[in-house]
């Protein structure tokens, strides 16, 4: 299958407090949004598209052999990812949608989420995850083992607000189906954006197939929005590489 690969680095990042925006941070040495590049680049796709906002001038440009779509205004991931559609707007296949802000997702779990879309013959696969907290994440709505929609916190029911598995921001669409969908988006919702999560529901009540695959390392999809993030996972990364002490045990 043909794959495309949008990458979202469009936002601004204001809770991190600082001039530079987020994905520019850095990340054990190297900003952040490398660290999505060189995962994009790793399962050489078809193409790369990166999103960045009125902020994020630097980044452009700064990857040689990737494409990149300005988003003018911060009107939601539904219309970034409209935005980058246009240039690929002849193209078939599949887009899989990475975060800027989220670097520690590996090639063997992108690699299993492609499987797993591939085998299942889905329209929509979403990587999911079920953290300690669930606050501040998207709930995902089930019907037995299908996703029938993504319920962003700010909208989500009290009840919704107790579901545990949410939306890790990984997500593997059928170009056909999503380009459909963004077209029926509407920005009626707490924050008066388009979601790309609402193509979700779409898709499905159009009778499209969503799955979700549920990742046993939540760390991957560990989203940067402050400072703290970024050190725990500065932290996370270092106790990574430092080598397991082992026991020695003496002999008589």
């Amino acid at each position: 299958m043909l794959y495309h690969i949008i990458i979202l680095a469009g936002g601004i990042g204001k809770r991190m407090k600082s001039e530079k925006i987020k994905v520019l941070h850095d990340l054990m040495g190297k900003p952040m949004i490398t660290w999505v590049v060189d995962l994009a680049k790793s399962i050489s796709p078809e193409s790369i598209i990166l999103v960045y906002g009125k902020k994020g001038k630097k980044l452009k440009d700064k990857f040689p052999g990737i494409q990149y779509a300005f988003q003018k205004e911060p009107n939601g991931t539904g219309e970034a990812v409209r935005i980058a559609l246009h240039e690929i707007k002849d193209k078939e296949g599949n887009v899989i949608i990475l975060s800027g802000d989220t670097p520690l997702l590996s090639k063997k779990s992108l690699e299993k989420l492609i499987n797993y879309h591939e085998k299942n013959t889905l329209n929509v696969t979403v990587m999911t995850f079920c953290p300690e907290d669930p606050t501040g994440y998207g709930r995902i709505i089930r019907k037995e083992d299908e996703i029938i929609g993504i319920v962003e916190e700010k909208d989500a029911s009290p009840s919704q607000k107790k579901i545990n598995e949410v939306n890790g921001g990984v997500y593997l669409f059928s170009i056909k189906h999503l380009r459909d969908s963004l077209k029926k988006i509407t920005p009626e919702n707490a924050q008066g954006e388009y979601y790309l999560t609402d193509a979700i529901a779409i898709i499905r009540n159009a009778g499209g197939k969503i799955g979700g695959l549920k990742t046993k390392k939540p760390m991957e999809l560990k989203g940067v929005n402050t400072r703290k993030d970024l050190s725990e996972l500065n932290n996370f990364l270092r106790e990574e590489k430092i080598p397991k002490r082992t026991t020695i045990k003496s002999g008589k």
